[in-house]
């Protein structure tokens, strides 16, 4: 059958939050059942330890890079959508509805192309071009 790529991630909780990453965990393997390429993924975790491994098998080396672009994105994006919620949701939430709803993907967007990404990819090179 041949090999088949893997992503193993390794995840620690801290101050006893292990049950809850644990759940966590296996939300992103059923968003992740939604990436093509993606074969299954399993949650690991030992009783009582706090560490939470995920393991994603792919059926192509490509899928595998897709994965990690979509990782990498999603880290870059998800501090920027919680901070627009908390900081500039509440100020637009009078606009009108498509005035309102352009402020969200203009401020990501040029966040993420000039500040998020550079950072990220950056951050995440070695794990991204391995």
């Amino acid at each position: 059958m041949g090999d088949v790529p893997l992503l193993i991630s390794t995840w620690h909780a801290r101050n006893g939050g292990g049950d809850e990453l644990e759940r966590r965990a296996a939300e992103i393997v059923a968003v992740s059942a939604r990436v093509p390429g993606h074969l299954g993924g399993t949650v690991l975790r030992d009783p009582g330890s706090p560490d939470v491994h995920i393991v994603h098998r792919f059926d192509t080396p490509e899928a595998l890079e897709r994965w990690k672009m979509w990782i990498a994105s999603f880290l870059g994006a998800y501090p920027l959508v919680v901070l627009f919620q908390w900081l500039l949701a509440p100020h637009v939430e009078d606009l009108p509805l498509l005035l309102r709803s352009a402020v969200l993907p203009l401020i990501l967007l040029s966040l993420m192309t000039w500040c998020a990404m550079p950072l990220v990819t950056r951050l995440l090179h070695g794990w991204l071009t391995r």
